[in-house]
């Protein structure tokens, strides 16, 4: 009874099924296998090889680069079985998948990301892993971030700087609406922090100080813009008694001023730039407040 024919994908290596292969049909076919041993039939093939050797090599690898996943996916199959089957194998495949991707990062992340992309059903996996992970680990989650902005508090804040400067519309706009919804509670915290932190309150004047000192020609433009407003708000039949009694409302804002050491200013109650009106320089739309219950009032409608 003849032996079973070697299978190529039963071999990692060609040079060993070609092996296996002669030895097989040397075996069950010996006709080939004298005409094959005959002296004078091998020195004639050892002379053609000499003779064209290059043209060989060259036929051999243009062959290999036209089949290349054809010649490996019997290896890979061959690789395939034995892991699962041999726990030496596998272990030993295993060590050199880890010294592998440690030698060649960039080459494993680049390939990695190339597989991710190509299949729905990997990414599809992987969100559920780490969704399930997330989900059974959020105390250990939430340490280890923790942690992370502890240790890299300068460089979160030079990303977070960098990304403000790239994206200033954007940061504009989520700041803006954050005040938006949260507005008494930033006023709370910013009176709770007037209050406990001194230091924090000489800094932000040093800095409004040094604000105005470079932008004074902003604050000069403003001031000019809001006296022609109030001039357009002030109505040509006011009577000189009336004028007067403005006058004495903003001599009132000086004199507190002077007697508690709290700026006091004048306030128009109905703002003359509102948002949903506008209100006339006139005596009954005048009020004296602080500078902070002022700038805290802002253009709202009094209530």
């Amino acid at each position: 009874m003849e032996d079973d024919k070697p299978v190529r994908e039963a071999f990692a290596d060609v040079k060993e099924y070609r092996r296996a292969y002669d030895r097989w049909r040397d075996k069950n076919k010996p006709n080939r296998r004298d005409r094959n041993r005959d002296p004078e039939r091998l020195a004639q093939h050892r002379e053609w090889y000499a003779a064209n050797r290059k043209a060989v090599l060259e036929q051999k690898k243009d062959y290999f680069q036209k089949n290349k996943e054809k010649l490996r996916e019997p290896k890979r199959i061959w690789a395939k079985k034995r892991y699962h089957a041999d726990p030496e194998f596998r272990a030993e495949s295993i060590k050199r998948a880890r010294a592998s991707a440690l030698a060649n990062p960039e080459r494993v992340r680049a390939l990695a990301t190339q597989r991710y992309h190509a299949s729905p059903d990997l990414r599809a996996k992987v969100k559920q892993r780490n969704i399930d992970y997330m989900a059974g680990n959020a105390e250990k989650i939430a340490e280890q971030r923790a942690k992370f902005r502890e240790e890299n508090r300068a460089l979160l804040a030079e990303r977070q700087r960098q990304w403000v400067i790239e994206n200033k519309e954007k940061s504009l706009a989520a700041c803006r609406e954050y005040g938006r919804n949260h507005r008494a509670e930033l006023v709370e915290q910013a009176r709770l922090r007037r209050e406990s932190d001194p230091e924090w309150v000489a800094r932000l004047d040093e800095y409004r100080k040094e604000y105005y000192k470079n932008n004074k020609h902003k604050f000069i433009a403003h001031n000019a813009l809001r006296e022609e407003r109030i001039q357009r708000a002030t109505p040509p039949w006011l009577k000189k008694e009336q004028r007067l009694e403005m006058e004495l409302v903003y001599r009132d804002a000086a004199e507190l001023t002077l007697l508690t050491g709290v700026r006091h200013e004048v306030d128009h109650i109905h703002p003359i730039k509102g948002r949903k009106s506008c209100g006339l320089h006139v005596p009954w739309n005048l009020q004296v407040l602080t500078w902070r219950e002022n700038n805290r009032k802002r253009n709202r409608e009094p209530d």
